[in-house]
């Protein structure tokens, strides 16, 4: 009866495995749409705040000075940030309802604003996450920020307030390198919870960006400024995305080091 068994394991080996990786890459496949599907939805978003309705297009001339929002909301002496533009954009998402109920001069973890952080909004939830993040509130959609620099190129769409630069908002005419070539937001690495004002925020290292892709394993999602959503590999050359997170620094940019190597 031994060779029974044998043709049994043989059997299972040979029909069962393939059926469960099968799907598992399915599974990854439609976390995979519905991860890139939040972002498009992020993305319009953006632009219906900023005044440019249609994605794919360059923004309307009307638009070119609306400003984008800061990436948090500020105290109203402009120094503390208090909820994440993940709140400031609930409107634009059609859940208007909800932004009400957030008390705007009052930081994340207030008595009341900290009772809001349960009703994440479901374009915000991670596909295939694991449950225990999406129920602590947790996203991994964020920005880049960085420190303005006294002169030059600001470091991304969402540079930060300092001693002797205040709240800069951007707009869509100081994107000089092009909507379709600067990044508006990503799946980091390591997810933060929703109304924080917790983004990933660039090392002045230039030759190091923060840790992205926590989804899934063989890279992430990158959505851009003109509402496009692309899959890049998981270890991408740092100064590549540099050149991308930068509104306006006119770096050459070679897509293709970008590229996954496998699906």
């Amino acid at each position: 009866m031994r060779w029974m068994n044998s043709i049994w394991v043989f059997a299972l080996v040979t029909f069962v495995c393939p059926s469960a990786w099968g799907e598992d890459k399915n599974a990854d496949r439609a976390a995979r749409v519905q991860s890139a599907d939040n972002l498009k939805a992020i993305g319009k978003a953006f632009h219906a705040y900023a005044g440019w309705q249609l994605s794919g297009k360059d923004p309307p001339k009307e638009a070119q000075d609306h400003p984008l929002p800061a990436h948090a909301i500020y105290s109203k002496d402009g120094k503390t940030p208090l909820l994440s533009w993940r709140v400031e954009i609930l409107r634009q998402l059609g859940h208007e309802a909800l932004y009400k109920e957030f008390k705007l001069d009052e930081p994340w973890d207030s008595e009341h604003n900290k009772k809001l952080i349960a009703k994440m909004p479901k374009v915000y939830a991670g596909p295939g996450a694991p449950e225990k993040i999406t129920e602590e509130g947790k996203t991994y959609y964020q920005v880049f920020t960085g420190e303005q620099p006294e002169t030059g190129v600001m470091p991304s769409m969402f540079p930060l307030p300092s001693k002797d630069f205040p709240i800069v908002l951007m707009c869509w005419k100081l994107i000089t390198d092009g909507t379709s070539n600067t990044i508006l937001a990503v799946e980091a690495k390591e997810p933060v919870i929703w109304t924080k004002p917790d983004d990933l925020k660039l090392p002045a290292d230039e030759k190091k960006i923060p840790a992205v892709g926590g989804l899934f394993k063989n890279g992430f999602h990158v959505l851009f400024c003109d509402g496009d959503v692309l899959f890049y590999r998981p270890d991408p050359p740092a100064d590549t995305m540099r050149a991308l997170i930068t509104p306006s620094g006119a770096e050459p940019v070679d897509r293709k080091e970008l590229v996954p190597k496998t699906d």
